[in-house]
């Protein structure tokens, strides 16, 4: 019985590591409805979430789904992402969880290029690859951009349309304008968990509804 505990035990995290490492959005949330650690708030409903409108105000969203645990300042994001594939949740989280070599451009609020990451991908297995991961601009990206090229794209203060008319159109795009993040689910262990959060911009009002598979 111990040892068919401890198989099974192995069978999971083995599972969870292939889930996290290569598939799509899809089977990582599939596996944290059944094995993640996510708690959420006590007036919570998956289908209401979902259908909470753009532009609905923090009142209209408290009188569907309840209060929140808890409320925290979010910092606006508009980034694009270059890579060797798809990144099928990039637009909607801005993460990118697949095996994946990229370039990620990010800019500030008044349209200019604030930074860039991104990593390289040299051998690919199963569920592990070598990887040289690259938030320095030392040309460990997928585009090979040099620390010196961003530097100089930054003084130039770039804009995206510099960027794509030198790259052309990226693989994907991730925006929110959300200072506030209502927060609908979390993890009491910190581990990972199935985050829904709702984000609201400076006037108060819904702009973007933040729904992944978190891994911590």
């Amino acid at each position: 019985m111990i040892v068919c505990a401890g198989a099974a035990v192995l069978t999971v995290v083995a599972l969870g590591i292939a889930i996290f490492l290569t598939p799509g959005p899809v089977l990582r949330e599939t596996f944290l409805k059944v094995f993640g650690d996510t708690e959420f708030a006590a007036r919570f409903d998956e289908a209401v979430f979902r259908s909470i409108p753009l532009g609905a105000t923090r009142e209209a969203v408290i009188a569907e789904l309840g209060p929140p645990f808890g409320e925290r300042d979010a910092t606006p994001v508009h980034s694009i992402v270059y890579a060797d594939g798809p990144v099928d949740a990039f637009a909607a989280t801005g993460a990118i969880h697949e095996l994946r070599a990229y370039t990620r451009f990010e800019f500030d609020r008044e349209g200019r290029l604030d930074s860039m990451r991104g990593q390289l991908v040299l051998e690919r297995g199963l569920t592990s690859g070598k990887i040289l991961r690259d938030s320095s601009g030392a040309g460990k990206n997928h585009l090979g951009v040099t620390a010196q090229q961003l530097e100089q794209w930054k003084a130039q203060r770039a804009t995206r349309s510099d960027i794509e008319a030198r790259f052309g159109p990226p693989t994907a795009v991730h925006r929110h304008d959300a200072v506030r993040w209502m927060e609908y689910s979390r993890s009491p262990s910190s581990s990972s968990y199935l985050r829904r959060w709702i984000g609201l911009d400076g006037e108060g009002r819904v702009c973007f509804q933040l729904a992944e598979a978190h891994a911590d």
